[in-house]
């Protein structure tokens, strides 16, 4: 079985450097291109399943990239695949959350991953919710007989689900790169993962030079 790993194309907050977290946001001109570019690349894939996190976003990419899923119901939301939560920070910037919130700035770069959000989250307790989401998924996949899954998501997202199957650490999250659109493959014999693709974005070779 395989679980493909897409995050949804680039955005009006992304343009802005916004943490969106739960925040809507919608997909900038270039998002929209991305996401229609990936669904000719993939136009020979059926999945047997495709998971959003139901955040406006995920699910426009989807219905760009899997038009057949879309006209087959088979689009389905799982909302612990969301991104993080920035709780009363959702919407800023970083240098808007230094300049006015002084003390929280000074906390996040102290504390790091396990600085908590206020009213949000902290990035341990988002791997966590990730991590439920993970096995949610196996079984998900297992009930369905599926031999492919498409997760269309985020960039947070889809680091942790990568740091929990690959890497078995939370503290990995960094060291993946998972662009607008892009592609990354995971296989599982049984339930053992294996990473056969990350960040795959060569669909987008044509788009690099367009701006949002």
């Amino acid at each position: 079985m395989k679980i493909m790993l897409i995050r949804h194309g680039e955005t009006n907050h992304n343009l802005e450097n916004r943490m969106s977290g739960w925040t809507e946001a919608v997909l900038s001109d270039k998002g929209i291109r991305q996401a229609e570019a990936l669904g000719r690349c993939l136009a020979g894939e059926n999945p047997d399943k495709v998971i959003t996190s139901g955040m406006k976003r995920t699910d426009h990419t989807a219905q760009l990239v899997f038009p057949t899923a879309l006209q087959q119901n088979r689009i389905e939301i799982m909302e612990n695949l969301k991104e993080m939560h920035f709780g009363t920070l959702e919407g800023m910037t970083m240098d808007e959350i230094r300049d006015q919130h002084t003390d929280e700035y000074t906390q996040l770069m102290e504390k790091r991953g396990r600085y908590t959000f206020p009213g949000g989250e902290s990035l341990y307790s988002f791997h966590h919710r990730v991590s439920e989401a993970a096995k949610e998924l196996l079984i998900c996949s297992k009930k369905a007989n599926a031999c492919q899954i498409a997760v269309v998501a985020h960039s947070g997202t889809i680091r942790s689900l990568l740091a929990h199957w690959i890497a078995n650490d939370w503290q990995a999250h960094w060291r993946f790169q998972i662009d607008h659109c892009s592609i990354s493959v995971i296989s599982f014999h049984d339930t053992f993962p294996v990473l056969q693709g990350c960040n795959d974005t060569h669909h987008l070779t044509d788009l690099n030079d367009l701006s949002g």
